[in-house]
């Protein structure tokens, strides 16, 4: 299955790159509806949450992963392809997506069963600006560099996230529960993830003030 999948996408590039893009888009659609029986715009339009289900719903867990890993792997070349065509909407949508199904998957997913034909979170995030990233691609940020104990890039994307948020209030309880899950970690981890304890502390004394600011305006 693997192998199949990796000579599809072989093709689907190098129709890219010739210019073939109605060719490239079909191969796409067509390959998207086996491994989720959905097309390109419908998986676009699902919740992350919802399409990991149908995804995994029923499946061995090792023909899940692949599956996860497959659709991400064609949302980022619909995404190189539209952007080709400079198509920005569809470019954004596919890319942000494939983002968000990454993220969401990598919790339960050890970065050394990730297959190569897979981006990586690092390739995907290079390729979007960060006015594109909605809250719940933020927020999946946040807690995918705090997993992976890259702390001080944990609390950029909190705060890109408290910045843009409409739900400010929220997103300012957010980051309270983040650094207090900080405070809690040694000094020797604290420096390893690039985030002091000095800028946790100074961090949630901003909290405070933004928290009370919020709470005057409620």
């Amino acid at each position: 299955m693997v192998e199949q999948f990796a000579e599809l996408l072989a093709t689907v590039i190098r129709l890219s790159k010739e210019g073939k893009h109605a060719e490239s888009q079909k191969e796409i659609r067509q390959a998207a509806e086996e491994v989720v029986g959905l097309d390109l715009a419908a998986v676009c339009a699902m919740s992350d949450n919802a399409l990991i289900v149908r995804l995994i719903k029923g499946v061995p867990i090792q023909e899940a992963r692949e599956k996860c890993f497959m659709l991400v792997a064609l949302l980022n070349e619909a995404a190189t392809d539209f952007s080709r065509q400079v198509d920005d909407e569809n470019t954004t949508r596919c890319r942000v997506k494939a983002l968000n199904l990454s993220l969401a998957i990598r919790n339960f997913i050890d970065e050394a069963a990730i297959p190569l034909f897979a981006p990586r979170v690092e390739d995907l995030l290079m390729q979007l600006s960060e006015d594109a990233l909605p809250p719940q691609t933020l927020v999946g940020l946040m807690q995918y560099f705090e997993l992976m104990g890259e702390l001080g890039r944990a609390e950029d994307y909190l705060f890109e996230l408290i910045k843009g948020s409409e739900n400010r209030h929220a997103a300012i309880e957010l980051g309270y529960t983040f650094f207090h899950r900080q405070s809690a970690k040694a000094d020797e981890e604290l420096l390893r993830g690039n985030l002091p304890r000095a800028e946790v502390e100074a961090g949630l004394k901003e909290l405070e003030k933004m928290f009370a600011t919020t709470s005057k305006s409620l």
